[in-house]
């Protein structure tokens, strides 16, 4: 095994300078998740609002002059503690976690990018990391205190599939007769179109839709707190959207898609061009054609998409109905809580517990408040 060498960046000038190396590990894991890119970082690091307290903490790791591991990281003072975590959009359902060769050395690599992080933090919070894979029994197996959890992902297998004739065979006429009615309904109304919205007119006019349909959405539905209303999560995704084409064709790792009505938005995506999937980060519609039900035929043309390319279709974190009728599997994501000082060890601890009374509460409240109102109907 060779040596590795483990550098760690906390300034952006020189975290840029690694752009082709990350690229090139990027190529090199089929399984990466679009919110580990190089771009996805940069730009996290570019809207993450600064503090004295926020410091930029990617983590490198090096092996006869080739990057074999990534870990997009910041820093950030909590009270006395010292948390690690990803660098994106400040969103915590992303695929998160270290970006890693899938080879022979691979507890080694990750075990010395988490030796180097414990020297500057006290705890590193890790994200939705699918498994199993070497990189989870790397963390597993080392040796901190640390708070686990699991969730799951709706996945629709498409890899290898030939068509979408072929594959929607697999789902009830009912289903298939209810698209084709749909669109037949749309285009008969106008010019219907699925494209990629990109670039500084189309793509920001598309981004911008989304944010603002999404504002709507909650307004109607009274909902206070969402990831739509926070200000760096809408500048992030709009930097990204500002961005022409590559000139040498290749893909970015976010992308945002359009369903459009001569020419007129009628539902929208973001897409994370993943490494062997495209997840599916954000969809919304107009609900003046709700009737039509734009956002079944926007997946529908993301599944044909994901067929063209060859790759499956994520639904990411989240159990919704929509998502179960498409879905034919659940991938399990793995979640963790390191501790590397007795400060970071106390905080995981806290933590732990604030999570345990609030799983009962959601399990257990419902049935406590139906119990007292009956006790008070009752008296």
């Amino acid at each position: 095994m060779s040596d590795l060498k483990v550098v760690l960046y906390d300034d952006a000038e020189q975290m840029r300078t690694l752009e082709a190396n990350w690229i090139a590990l990027t190529d090199a894991v089929p399984t990466h998740s679009a919110c580990q890119d190089f771009d996805f970082a940069l730009y996290g690091w570019e809207t993450l609002p600064k503090g004295p307290d926020v410091k930029l903490a990617v983590v490198t790791v090096w092996r006869d002059e080739a990057m074999v591991c990534a870990w997009p990281l910041y820093s950030q003072r909590k009270g006395m503690v010292t948390v690690a975590c990803h660098l994106g959009s400040g969103d915590l359902h992303e695929y998160a976690g270290p970006l890693v060769r899938n080879d022979d050395d691979t507890m080694a690599v990750v075990h010395a990018a988490l030796d180097a992080l414990k020297t500057v933090v006290d705890v590193v919070k890790i994200y939705n990391l699918h498994a199993p894979s070497r990189t989870v029994e790397a963390i597993s197996s080392y040796a901190a205190p640390k708070r686990g959890s699991t969730t799951t992902a709706p996945v629709v297998s498409l890899a290898g599939v030939s068509d979408w004739d072929n594959w929607s065979k697999t789902m009830s006429k009912k289903f298939r007769a209810s698209l084709r009615y749909y669109r037949k309904n749309l285009a008969e109304m106008g010019e219907l179109d699925f494209r990629l919205m990109v670039g500084p007119d189309e793509g920001v006019r598309c981004m911008a839709w989304i944010f603002e349909a999404k504002r709507e959405w909650l307004v109607a539905q009274k909902i206070e707190h969402s990831f739509f209303l926070n200000p760096q999560i809408e500048a992030f995704f709009m930097k990204l959207s500002e961005r022409a084409l590559r000139t040498d064709g290749r893909p970015y790792g976010v992308q945002t898609y359009a369903m459009t009505l001569d020419d007129k938005i009628i539902a929208a995506c973001i897409c994370l061009n993943s490494g062997d999937r495209i997840e599916y980060h954000t969809t919304t519609f107009d609900p003046a054609y709700g009737l039509h039900s734009p956002g079944s035929l926007l997946i529908q043309d993301c599944v044909m998409m994901c067929i063209d390319r060859g790759v499956d279709f994520d639904f990411r974190m989240g159990q919704s109905s929509y998502k179960s009728r498409w879905s034919d599997r659940q991938d399990r994501l793995q979640n963790f809580n390191i501790a590397f000082t007795p400060k970071g060890r106390l905080a995981v601890t806290v933590e732990a517990a604030q999570a345990a009374v609030h799983g009962l509460r959601v399990k257990y409240g419902p049935r406590i408040k139906a119990l007292l109102r009956r006790g008070r109907t009752e008296a």
